[in-house]
């Protein structure tokens, strides 16, 4: 028998799908953080923002995101512009391949 919360959540968390165990959290859990004296509500509060917080500094997402599409747009430029003169590149590496025998 779990001794602490966190070890019952854990088990429960292990023990169901996710969409039960999110039934569970929204029917019998929120409900009663709900209810928690004002300064528990308040530290509770706290304690989720700041794990919050750290999760969307570790990802770094409009950095990252802004990278990816200015690489993507580039890449399809490149293609756009040279992919004509790529296949012939590629053509003329197979012919030497197939003559010299690389």
């Amino acid at each position: 028998m779990p001794k602490v919360p966190s070890e019952k959540l854990r088990s429960l968390a292990s023990a169901n799908k996710a969409k039960e165990f999110k039934r569970i959290l929204e029917t019998d859990l929120y409900p009663f953080l709900d209810r928690l004296p004002a300064a528990q509500q308040k530290s509770l509060l706290d304690i989720l923002n700041n794990a919050g917080n750290k999760n969307v500094d570790l990802v770094g997402y409009d950095t990252r995101s802004t990278s990816i599409s200015a690489g993507l747009k580039s890449l399809v430029k490149s293609i756009r512009s040279d992919w004509k003169n790529g296949y012939e590149e590629q053509v003329g590496l197979r012919f030497l391949e197939r003559v010299y025998g690389s």
